[in-house]
């Protein structure tokens, strides 16, 4: 999961794209669709987290995760949820209570 903040100048798409591609190495112009599916509020952080999914015009086509990322994976998060991070299984468990 890419995660960050909005730099000035950006819109929440933007910076959603930016921290892919910096992240998890998704390529910008390999995105065929992003949708913002959901937003948690986590108010002992003071964070309003804006979770988006995109759907891709070739799923094998990415570039290597930038320096913030030792791995990336794949995960099915109804099945995988005990394998991420627990700070990402909050965030997770939160969207799928939404039934996003």
């Amino acid at each position: 999961m890419a995660k960050g903040n909005v730099d000035g100048g950006e819109n929440i798409i933007e910076a959603a794209i930016r921290e892919g591609t910096e992240e998890i190495g998704l390529v910008k112009n390999n995105i065929k669709r992003i949708e913002k599916v959901g937003v948690a509020y986590y108010m002992d952080f003071g964070v309003e987290l804006h979770a988006f999914v995109c759907v891709l015009h070739d799923n094998d086509d990415w570039d290597v995760p930038g320096y913030e990322a030792k791995s990336t994976q794949w995960v099915n998060i109804t099945r995988d949820l005990d394998t991420v991070r627990e700070q990402q299984r909050v965030i997770f468990r939160e969207l799928l209570d939404k039934k996003i």
